[in-house]
């Protein structure tokens, strides 16, 4: 927790999917000192890292995401249209997850397929 005016909050706890690409490591970049932002899960290509800005960071396999957003308040995705679908079959069981997604470049048959 941390004061800002007199009020005390809780950190937002984020994931962030499609982290090792300009964006992500921007946003890392930006939230690393930001009181405001717990960054617990960073998700690339390959795996899921736990706890990235400190030194107990832990990997994990990427098919283990759903889990991992137990421990989130929200994702934030800036991957690729191509790693999209597999973002969207790992949240099916969470479909009140709050998620922003920055991807572009969906294609219309996978944009109907996901109803959007």
């Amino acid at each position: 927790m941390y004061l800002d005016s007199k009020i005390e909050f809780s950190p937002i706890k984020l994931a962030l999917y499609g982290g090792s690409g300009r964006m992500g490591l921007q946003v890392q970049q930006r939230i690393k000192s930001d009181p405001k932002w717990d960054l617990k899960v960073v998700c690339n290509r390959h795996q899921a890292i736990l706890n990235p800005l400190l030194d107990c960071a832990q990997t994990r396999p990427l098919s283990e995401l759903a889990s991992l957003l137990d421990e989130c308040d929200i994702l934030l995705d800036f991957s690729q249209a191509s790693a999209f679908p597999f973002l969207l079959d790992q949240l099916q069981d969470k479909p009140a997850f709050p998620c922003v997604s920055g991807v572009t470049g969906l294609s219309e048959e996978l944009l109907t397929r996901y109803y959007f």
